[in-house]
């Protein structure tokens, strides 16, 4: 009987496999084993891999101080049949055996996806989006400055989003090393610079367009939509780089957090009714004359629409 030993970790990853032609085939730290084991848990001759009498492959303890586990459980005798796939414990270390005629899962297939984030995983392409995303940043803090502008007072801010990207891309990096063991740290790099560049962009475009398509009431809804559909992106490209999950398991994944921020803006909006509030609701926007594109009202319609604003009998000029 042939059979193929894998030594794994903790998480199930191989780490390294071996395919036997004969059995039986010994287990331990000495060096004239068949698998040697580099744990001081284990001991010299500790177990062996064989055949039982009705010519099943089978797992034997060999008086070892620290016993063999078989799928989580203590071997209940000196040897025990074991099925192809199962995991051995020995002291500290991992081993699942499989023979050889053991079918193996189809091939996945490969997305178009992956040729896109192979390309754009380069250390050029990720330092070119972080100088967009600072640039964009500090342009947004110059326009909005009503006083002098510092680079050095918004250091810490600059900083902050660094932060954000390293400690984005190093988890999902380390759970691809988990799921899919191919860290993939750029890749997470670019989507996460992508996202923060799209939520800069995309939150300046929709005031701008709130601004004068004048349905500025609507902004705190429309705000959370964006935002909704922006976490999709990230949540979706990260679990197709970090894990295997396909089809509507990580559609609905991804789904889940982007619907609750859209519920959250539409329960904000509705809070943001006139009824409700004390006063009327007015837009604080202002954008220079160059990128407005409605025309400018005389005083007696902007008169008018004050008064249809705050409810007034008759406004005076």
């Amino acid at each position: 009987m042939e059979v193929v030993v894998e030594r794994v970790g903790r998480s199930g990853a191989v780490l390294e496999r071996q395919r036997f032609s004969r059995l039986p085939v010994s287990l331990g730290r000495a060096y004239r084993n068949d698998v040697i084991l580099t744990d001081p848990f284990v001991d010299a001759f500790h177990g062996e891999l064989g055949c039982d009498e009705n010519g099943e492959l089978s797992v034997r303890d060999i008086n070892s101080r620290n016993g063999i586990q078989v799928a989580g459980s203590w071997l209940r005798s000196t040897s025990q049949p074991l099925e192809s796939g199962e995991t051995l414990t020995l002291g500290k270390s991992h081993l699942r055996v499989f023979r050889a005629d053991q079918p193996v899962p189809e091939a996945l297939a490969l997305s178009s996806m992956e040729s896109v984030f192979n390309q754009v995983s380069k250390v050029w392409i990720v330092a070119l989006g972080l100088c967009l995303l600072i640039a964009m940043i500090l342009l947004e803090k110059r326009l909005s400055s009503l006083g002098s502008f510092s680079l050095m007072t918004h250091v810490g801010e600059l900083l902050g989003v660094f932060t954000i990207v390293l400690a984005y891309a190093g988890v999902w990096a380390l759970l691809g090393r988990i799921f899919r063991h191919d860290g993939r740290f750029l890749g997470h790099c670019v989507i996460i610079i992508l996202t923060l560049i799209s939520l800069h962009l995309g939150e300046y475009l929709l005031q701008w367009l709130l601004f004068n398509l004048n349905i500025s009431s609507w902004q705190v809804f429309l705000e959370f939509l964006l935002a909704g559909g922006i976490v999709l992106f990230l949540l979706r490209s990260s679990l197709f780089l970090a894990t295997h999950l396909k089809g509507w398991g990580a559609h609905l994944i991804a789904l889940f957090p982007a619907l609750l921020l859209i519920a959250f803006g539409a329960f904000t909006q509705l809070s943001e009714i006139s009824e409700f509030r004390a006063y009327p609701k007015y837009s604080h926007l202002l954008f220079s004359p160059d990128l407005q594109l409605n025309q400018v009202v005389s005083k007696s319609q902007y008169l008018e629409q004050s008064r249809k604003v705050f409810d007034f009998e008759s406004v005076q000029e």
